[in-house]
């Protein structure tokens, strides 16, 4: 229940109406959510309604910028079987990335997003992303050893069943030791 900080009536009706906006050149329209108070007549907007229209905001803009949004990154993240966590130990971005670009609390980076893209699209990218990772290899993937020791004679031989990827389009070569003298 909201309180009119004016009048404090509790008298308070919740409405939207729709905004139209330009950003980058383009137009686009959103709902934005407020409050009006029946015995004074001030509209206002509560702490939930700001969060809530910044994030149509933001979820508006990905949309032109072509980023993933709210629902495509979470959705992405569940199919690599990751948590909020473990995901920001994957991919970066700090301890809370996840969570805050799940709530469209703040917008992914260009990079973060072809990075996301790529990993879910390519699971050879995405088992070498766990393997520099810090994060614990889960059972169903293969080792760090594993894939640092494949030639690319192995990843000609893999079936896309395996890993979703043309194996043509990789090649891989193995770690160059360094002689310390």
């Amino acid at each position: 229940m909201s309180v009119c900080n004016k009048c404090n009536s509790i008298d308070v009706v919740h409405a939207s109406e729709v905004e139209l906006n330009t950003y980058k050149g383009t137009e686009y329209s959103i709902n934005i959510d407020y409050s009006t108070c029946n015995s004074c007549y001030r509209e206002f907007l509560t702490k939930p309604q700001i969060i809530a229209n910044e994030a149509k905001v933001r979820e508006a803009r990905k949309e032109i910028d072509g980023l993933l949004s709210a629902e495509a990154l979470k959705a992405i993240r569940k199919s690599l079987n990751l948590s909020q966590a473990d995901a920001s130990i994957v991919f970066g971005g700090g301890q809370n990335a996840f969570s805050k670009y799940e709530r469209s609390e703040v917008t992914q980076s260009q990079a973060m997003d072809k990075l996301l893209r790529l990993a879910s699209s390519d699971r050879y990218i995405y088992r070498k992303l766990l393997g520099h990772s810090s994060l614990a290899i889960k059972s169903h993937f293969i080792s760090s050893v594993e894939i640092s020791n494949l030639s690319a004679h192995n990843v000609e031989n893999w079936t896309n069943s395996q890993f979703s990827i043309p194996s043509a389009t990789h090649e891989i070569s193995k770690p160059r030791l360094k002689l310390v003298a």
